[in-house]
């Protein structure tokens, strides 16, 4: 998964939530961070991370969390 901030302020402490999903359970709930050494995803700067789920699963639903430097 990348994630790209598109706008014109750093955001720190880039959190990502994935649920993952079976037939419309949950069946895995997975977290991190998306930023650099600073904590902060700079402006126009992209991250990329694996976020595995090691069960059988259909669909996702991402959520992110993050506030302006």
């Amino acid at each position: 998964m990348t994630v790209t901030n598109n706008g014109t302020v750093a955001i720190e402490f880039v959190q990502v939530y994935v649920l993952f999903f079976k037939d419309d359970e949950v069946v895995y709930c997975a977290w991190t961070y998306f930023d650099d050494d600073d904590n902060e995803l700079k402006p126009g700067k992209s991250v990329t991370k694996e976020i595995d789920c090691y069960k059988e699963y259909d669909s996702i639903l991402v959520f992110f969390k993050g506030r302006a430097a």
